[in-house]
This record gives C-alpha cells, sequence and structure tokens, in this order.
C-alpha cells in the first residue's frame, strides 16, 4: 500500500485487488493531527511521512476506514512551505520568470513593465563582473513594486556573510550559487525564516548522479533549485549564454519534490521549447535577453515573457489532460 499526497487530495493505491480510493486533504490533516496509539505519524522531512499500525478497509466504492494492523506505509508528500502563515504561499511555486543581471534601475523597470517575476541581482562573484555595487543594488531593489521580486544571486558560502548581504539589500528571495554546506544553509532558514533559498545546480559533463544526490540532501532546506550551465571554457557557472543537456534537467524535475527552475543559455527562441521538455517551475535568462551593448532589450524580454507564459499554459494543459484521463 503507498500514498501519495497532492495539493487536492491524497491518493491510496492498495494492493491485493482493491480498488483505488481518494480520500481528501481535510482527511488526512486530521489523521495527523489525531497521532493515537494506533495511527502514529513520524516525520521524516516535510515531504515525507511514516503512517504506522493502520490496515484499510474499503467501504462502498469511494469510502474507506482505517483500522489498527502492523504495517509501515512511505507516504510521499509534496509538502507545502514550511512557514505558510508567514509566507502566505505554499510549498507549490507560482510560474516563475526571471531575469538576471541589472544594469541600473531604469533596466529593472523595463524588466518589471516586461511582466517578469523576479530580478536577479548577482553579486560576490568569483567568475563575473559585477554589473552593480552593493548600495547601487539596494536602491534600485527599494524601487521595484510588488509582485516583483529581488534576487540575490551570490556565490557566499557562510549564513553570517548571507544574512548580512540580503538584510542590506533587501530582497525576497536568496539564491546560493556555490557551494554551501548544508549546515550553513539550515541557519539562514532558521534565522531567516521568510527568506525563500534557491540552491543552483550547475549541469556538468557527466555530474548527473552528484546532482540527483543534492537534490536529495538539499531538498528538505531549500525553496527551490536552479539548474545553470558550466563553461569549462572560462569556468563559469552560469550566464555563459550556452544551454546544457536538458535531459539532466528534465531528470531532476521528475525526481524532485521541490519545484526546479530552469537556466542556461535561454532565449526567447528556445524558452517554450525548454518548458515543453523539461517541465520546470520557472525559468531564467541572463544574456539571452541582452542586446550587443550588454543592456536588456525590451523587444527580447517581451517575447521571452510570452512565449514563457504560452509554455506554462501549454504545459497546464497537458497536465489537466493527463488528470482527465485518469480519472476517466
Amino acid at each position: 500500500m503507498s500514498i501519495v499526497f497532492d495539493d487536492r487530495r491524497i491518493r491510496i493505491f492498495l494492493r491485493c485487488g482493491v480498488t483505488t480510493v481518494n480520500v481528501f486533504t481535510t482527511f488526512f490533516q486530521a489523521l495527523v493531527k489525531k497521532r493515537s496509539p494506533h495511527n502514529k505519524i513520524f516525520c521524516i522531512n516535510e515531504r515525507a511521512a511514516v503512517l504506522e499500525s493502520i490496515n484499510t478497509r474499503p467501504i462502498g466504492r469511494d469510502r474507506t476506514v482505517i483500522r489498527r494492523h502492523q504495517c509501515v506505509t512511505a507516504i510521499r508528500v509534496r509538502r507545502e512551505r514550511r512557514d505558510t502563515v508567514k509566507r502566505g504561499t505554499s510549498r507549490a511555486m507560482k510560474p516563475v520568470i526571471q531575469v538576471a543581471g541589472v544594469i541600473d534601475r531604469a533596466e529593472a523597470m523595463l524588466l518589471s513593465e516586461c511582466g517578469v517575476t523576479h530580478i536577479g541581482f548577482p553579486l560576490r562573484l568569483p567568475v563575473h563582473h559585477e554589473d552593480v555595487c552593493d548600495d547601487e543594488a539596494a536602491s534600485i531593489i527599494k524601487a521595484i513594486a510588488p509582485p516583483v521580486k529581488a534576487v540575490l544571486i551570490t556565490y557566499l558560502d557562510t549564513a553570517s556573510r548571507i544574512i548580512e548581504l540580503a538584510d542590506k539589500l533587501g530582497v525576497a528571495v536568496v539564491q546560493l550559487h556555490g557551494d554551501v554546506d548544508l549546515s550553513e544553509v539550515r541557519a539562514v532558514r532558521t534565522r531567516r525564516p521568510t527568506l525563500a533559498l534557491w540552491k543552483s545546480l550547475v549541469v556538468k559533463k557527466n555530474n548527473s548522479h552528484e546532482l540527483a544526490k543534492r537534490v536529495r540532501i538539499y531538498g528538505e532546506s531549500v525553496d527551490a533549485f536552479v539548474t545553470d550551465t558550466f563553461d569549462p571554457a572560462t569556468g563559469a557557472e552560469g550566464a555563459t549564454g550556452k544551454t546544457h543537456d536538458w535531459n539532466v534537467s528534465r531528470r531532476l524535475v521528475a525526481m524532485s519534490d521541490t519545484p526546479v527552475i530552469l537556466a542556461g543559455g535561454l532565449t526567447p527562441g528556445n524558452v517554450r521549447e525548454a518548458l515543453l521538455r523539461v517541465g520546470p517551475s520557472g525559468v531564467d535568462a541572463h544574456t539571452g535577453v541582452e542586446g550587443s551593448d550588454g543592456r536588456k532589450r525590451k523587444d527580447l524580454v517581451t517575447m521571452f515573457v510570452q512565449e514563457a507564459l504560452e509554455g506554462f499554459r501549454t504545459l497546464h494543459e497537458m497536465k489537466r489532460d493527463r488528470g482527465s484521463r485518469y480519472k476517466s
């Protein structure tokens, strides 16, 4: 017997010829709160739990009764974000359209007008030149109006320095692009519970197993992953203008309960195809919407946003159709 939880319901699949039973979320929540000696819930993390000592007996066609029985059932849960009340959002991420690398306030306003959801500010970089300094970035971020969010993209690897810079800038999201120890990520989470954390996964040649391992390690401590491209010629990890093997990102999306955002060489010409092939929760562009002068072009940004929205719309329709076929 296995139980799968999503935003709408819990689907209980019983072996030995017993039919599928749908149980609504309220039932699951009541069961968790009960915590009786015969129905114990032990949280492994916020996406998985173990339900001990239950037996399921079907009643009629669409109902079930939970009875005592010695069994252990793994429950894979698409958990909601841990501080739902504080943050006001669920674990399920709204489609993200991020453009990174802002030169000045005018460029940030242009991105906001074109419909991007997140604007990235790369700072503390070991390879690339920073577009703005800390004070300039803080001034630009103050001018960004909701619902657009500012994202600090950084290689900082200690909780204290990450928090210090995030507080100075006033960002809502931090994208940890370098190698950060899990303990430091958890420290940031503890000290700044309202700060969203994204962890970059840089796709290199033959490192897909390592990336899968990182998804399992960091999954419960971050709000999203960002897959990006490594350029061996320059050593750059992101902002390379190059795509990577999308099959790697597609497999990470499939295995991860944490949302995955796709970056790396995305342009108005390939973003829709990338969405349909990978199925991520968001997309990120940098050089793909810039002109020869290195500034963001309004026509390219507008087209990128439109193509991304069409891709997300198509993905939603595909998922809805699959759900309809399943129900029928």
